[in-house]
């Protein structure tokens, strides 16, 4: 990531001075204090050069006076947020926006702008650019931090999306619930749709609800970190398991928050209905035929499965049964007998 002393270096100013030596001479005194400048032949090649990589514009009162100032006015209400381009106008002797209309209307129209009269010393000019360059500079650092705001904003989506975990901020004292749509699908809520705290609790388990509700102002009352597991009963009626983590922050005024995230920790193992009831008609089956599998058993074979029969010629038995079967078949019915 380029910093902002980089991108500050790299910066060149603007210099819209058509007239007399104006031009020649701001651009000797920018050399002079290590800033790179363009010098513009008119209004159009000013404006087309604004972007955010310029570090100021100079630009003189008379230049501007009767020219169509709308394409600079657009030019300057597109920054970014983080931008606030500084305009250095040179004035003739009183020409300030405190006596000067046309300089009043330059200020409401450049916003960030500085007026310097002329004749005006070296110094001064100096002065007034270094001014300039250290307020572009804070920009730059501004739009470095946003810059990286928003890069680790998108690697927590995707880690949130790849982990399948629903983010969510809670103001315990409003009960105000501010959720992702993957929270909403934890709970059996559309994405698109709404969830406010009410949703949330009308969807802990009756037996889980006191308990959730205790860490949740243990944490705020505590300051404690917000962990919990508990069961989510679904619009449909089906039960599934959430688990919970958060940490408290406190705003300027001192009102906590909960900020957190939630994720669905329903054992996938768990089998469903109807293959448990397959297990079972299956397990059942077996049962009933286990009569006529030991008529069809030799007599040794039979004898092995007794009570007193020795351990090994019963492992030799449960051999020839699971031959009976397919080995998955057999991991499911020995899971239910």
């Amino acid at each position: 990531m380029t910093s902002s002393g980089d991108a500050l270096a790299s910066a060149r100013a603007l210099i819209l001075t058509p007239h007399g030596r104006d031009s020649r001479l701001a651009a000797a005194l920018l050399t002079e204090v290590g800033q790179a400048s363009q010098i513009c032949d008119d209004l159009d090649a000013f404006v087309s050069g604004l972007g955010e990589d310029t570090a100021f514009g100079i630009l003189t009162e008379e230049t501007v006076r009767h020219a169509d100032l709308a394409p600079l006015l657009a030019a300057i209400s597109a920054q970014p947020n983080w931008s606030a381009l500084p305009f250095i106008v040179l004035t003739r002797h009183g020409g300030g926006p405190e006596r000067n209309p046309e300089a009043a209307r330059l200020s409401e129209i450049l916003g960030n702008v500085t007026f310097l009269e002329r004749p005006f010393h070296a110094t001064t000019f100096a002065s007034v650019v270094r001014g300039a360059r250290r307020g572009r500079e804070r920009q730059f650092e501004t739009r470095a931090a946003v810059m990286q705001l928003h890069r680790s904003d998108e690697t927590l989506r995707t880690a949130l999306m790849a982990g399948r975990l629903g983010a969510w901020e809670l103001h315990p004292a409003s009960r105000e619930l501010i959720c992702s749509p993957t929270l909403r699908t934890i709970f059996g809520r559309p994405a698109d749709g709404t969830f406010d705290f009410h949703d949330f609790v009308s969807s802990i388990h009756e037996d889980d609800l006191d308990r959730v509700m205790a860490t949740i102002e243990n944490a705020t009352i505590e300051g404690r970190d917000y962990a919990v597991e508990f069961r989510a009963v679904w619009p449909d009626g089906s039960l599934h398991w959430a688990e919970a983590h958060a940490r408290i922050q406190h705003d300027p005024d001192g009102t906590p928050r909960l900020i957190g995230v939630t994720s669905d920790v329903t054992p996938a193992s768990r089998p469903r209905p109807t293959t448990v009831s397959r297990l079972r008609s299956w397990s059942a089956a077996w049962r009933s035929a286990l009569p006529s599998w030991k008529a069809r058993m030799p007599a040794c074979s039979r004898k092995s499965v007794s009570a007193n029969a020795p351990k090994a010629s019963f492992c030799k038995a449960r051999r020839w049964r699971r031959s009976a079967s397919s080995p998955a078949a057999w991991r499911m019915i020995s899971t239910i007998c």
